[in-house]
């Protein structure tokens, strides 16, 4: 197998049979210059193409409509073959945001598609390599594989050295055997993972189950509502969309689909004085039923009175393995998040992370009552270490600063986030606390170290505070505390910038550390800032390097220097690969004024530059355009770019389809924001309280 690196190379890479091909960044690794994040890239990009070999060449799909058994299989062993060569990195808590949150959030439109989508026409080709054939498509079959082994063996957990005992693998193994040299479909692939009775009947019903999950758009949220004199906890399900408050105010048809849906849960009671398992269970869930709670026997004190603190809380979907979100009710939360104040480790990192983003899930879509309460919630962050729950709510973070970015509440938003991420931005720093002159070595041995003794305490992947996590940590909390201004950070990442300027920097940091210097830089400076990264940019040879002044460079605010980077955009200095990714990174780092200008530039050089560039079905330009229009934050402006893809002011203008979608899905995605921004229940009560504490 020959591994080549290609300098203009537009995807990240291509899985020819024998010669695999790549974009520089995707393959080449320095391992004295490059940072945790780009080792883990090549690393999951190399697998991904190496599973390819398996799923997409040894079996091939039978037309494109089974795309996703392509890409949907690679994406997930990619997460697989990465964990058995990195174990200590915890793979499956970074597909939890690296995939699972991505195509949750492509899939809450109304412009998303079927996993299996019919295709008729050459041009539909290649909308279907997108968020849902890749990212959804391997959170479905980490779904599935979860599902199966927990009915053949009771709540399987996979190991590096179970794979012969994994129900799931069995048949995918079978699978590969049988259509080897050949094609297949979703149909076969069902038959495979199959069990029947002497009869012939299905004993799981794989199709009719997982079919709900790629033969629809969507995905469901499940509603659990507390009944505490039935001791019972009703369970219902819709489908989730992004735009769920402006549909509760219109007059368009509600959308009936539904899901059969592999549900588990797990009962936590504090009866003990602190929060423990009491219940984990499963079931099918497919239309409204409720699940009896076990009934607790209460404490009794002295006097023989109940002790009234006695709790239960249920979280749904353990692990974040089912490819739904959880809706809880406001004393569901208020409980959970009284004890994560006090014992954050009652649930695993991974669960932590997902009841996280369905709160605030609830709080951006509008299914909450009391705002207050799930913003009060995250108070628990200031305790919190782990790398996965952190991406997670940086991510949610972002959302409240682009909903407020040109709100008159964006100070306060900004001093909310200080709040939650000073103890994490302190005890975190600039570096590793480890001063070894060998310390690679000595990393390695700690990492290794770490995972072995989660291992013998019975969960390897229980908590992800190593390292390599940390490295990755690390440039997250610390570039989003430069973005809002958090003073020590800001001031320490502009001293080491000039310290940079004048050539007497000595710090041996990582190349993302160094990015969210070189990026205070360019926020925080002036055109002579600008200037001196651009003629690094030029003068770099590592292309891990050049990549991570290129990034840098996309953190300007001022605008005339965005007009100066739009112009080097296009010009011989970048790379056309590199156009689409520079501009996107600029409107997702700076945010609505930056989408402004972008719209105009894209506007002015739509003939000269970008309809040669970015031909009929090109996914970039369609990406470029999506992110425009969901960071555009003005009604005007979201009419503009729609009457301007349809040429309503000229009938020769030609917009693929395709990218038509995508823009329209940014335009419901930031005309939801506006919504919630100034809608009186949500966003206008989360305004008042911030003014309130901050």
């Amino acid at each position: 197998m020959d591994l080549v690196a290609i300098p203009d190379f537009e995807a990240g890479a291509m899985e020819n049979w024998g010669l695999i091909t790549f974009r520089e960044t995707a393959l080449l690794y320095n391992k004295k210059q490059a940072s945790s994040i780009n080792k883990q890239y090549v690393a999951t990009v190399v697998a991904h193409e190496l599973a390819h070999q398996w799923f997409g060449n040894l079996v091939t799909m039978k037309w494109w409509d089974d795309l996703w058994l392509n890409e949907g299989f690679a994406e997930f062993m990619e997460y697989l073959g990465t964990n058995a060569a990195e174990p200590e990195w915890g793979m499956e808590n970074h597909w939890y945001y690296m995939d699972l949150l991505k195509a949750f959030k492509t899939d809450s439109s109304h412009y998303t598609h079927p996993i299996y989508a019919e295709v008729k026409d050459p041009e539909e080709i290649s909308a279907l390599f997108d968020d849902i054939s890749y990212s959804k498509g391997s959170s479905v079959i980490r779904m599935i594989e979860s599902w199966l082994n927990n009915i053949n063996s009771n709540h399987f957990r996979r190991g590096a050295n179970t794979y012969s005992s994994n129900y799931f693998f069995n048949r995918i193994h079978e699978y590969l055997d049988l259509y080897k040299y050949s094609n297949a479909e979703t149909k076969q692939l069902w038959d495979a993972l199959e069990s029947y009775d002497k009869d012939g009947n299905p004993l799981m019903n794989v199709s009719e189950t997982m079919g709900t999950f790629i033969n629809q758009g969507g995905y469901p949220i499940v509603m659990m509502k507390r009944n505490k004199e039935e001791n019972k906890v009703s369970l219902s399900q819709e489908r989730y969309f992004y735009n769920h408050i402006e549909l509760m105010n219109s007059d368009q048809p509600a959308d009936n689909s539904t899901w059969i849906i592999p549900y588990s849960y797990l009962v936590y009671c504090n009866i003990t004085g602190k929060p423990e398992i009491k219940e984990n269970k499963s079931i099918t869930l497919k239309e409204e039923t409720s699940i009896p709670l076990p009934i607790i026997l209460r404490k009794r004190d002295g006097e023989g009175e109940d002790i009234a603190d006695v709790k239960l809380f249920v979280k749904g979907n353990p692990d974040q393995t089912g490819f739904y979100k959880v809706q809880y009710d406001d004393e569901s939360i208020q409980i959970a998040c009284e004890w994560l104040k006090s014992d954050l480790y009652f649930m695993s990192a991974i669960d932590r992370a997902g009841f996280l983003y369905d709160i605030a899930s609830q709080l951006f879509n509008g299914r909450t009552e009391n705002p207050e309460v799930i913003l009060d919630c995250f108070n628990f962050l200031k305790n919190e270490k782990s790398n996965v729950v952190w991406q997670s709510a940086i991510d949610i973070l972002k959302q409240l600063i682009k909903n407020y970015d040109v709100d008159a509440s964006y100070d306060n938003v900004k001093k909310y986030i200080i709040s939650l991420i000073k103890n994490i931005s302190n005890d975190i720093g600039w570096e590793e606390k480890e001063n070894n002159e060998s310390k690679e070595n000595n990393y390695e041995n700690i990492f290794r170290e770490q995972y072995r003794k989660r291992k013998r305490d019975g969960d390897a992947t229980k908590e992800d505070n190593t390292i390599h996590n940390r490295s990755q940590l690390r440039a997250s909390i610390l570039g989003l505390a430069s973005v809002v201004g958090e003073e020590t950070i800001k001031s320490e990442a502009l001293s080491y910038f000039e310290q940079i300027k004048d050539g007497n920097f000595t710090k041996n940091f990582d190349e993302d550390v160094l990015k969210v210097i070189y990026s205070a830089g360019v926020r925080y400076g002036n055109e002579n800032d600008f200037n001196f990264i651009f003629e690094e940019y030029k003068k770099e040879t590592s292309v891990q390097r050049k990549n991570m002044l290129m990034d840098s460079l996309a953190s300007v605010s001022t605008p005339s220097l965005q007009e100066k980077l739009f112009e080097l955009s296009i010009s011989d200095e970048i790379r056309e690969q590199d156009t689409n990714f520079l501009l996107m990174r600029l409107i997702r780092n700076v945010g609505s004024s930056a989408a402004r200008q972008c719209w105009i530039f894209v506007k002015e050089h739509w003939d000269s530059y970008f309809i040669d560039r970015f031909p009929t079905g090109t996914a970039g330009f369609s990406r470029l355009l999506g992110t425009i229009a969901e960071y555009l934050n003005s009604d005007e402006l979201f009419d503009d770019i729609v009457e301007w893809i349809d040429g309503v002011d000229n009938g020769k203008r030609v917009v693929p389809s395709t990218s038509k979608a995508l823009v329209k899905r940014g335009v419901e995605f930031g005309r939801a924001n506006n919504c919630w921004t100034k809608h009186e229940k949500y966003g206008e009560v989360v305004s008042k309280w911030l003014n309130e504490h901050f």
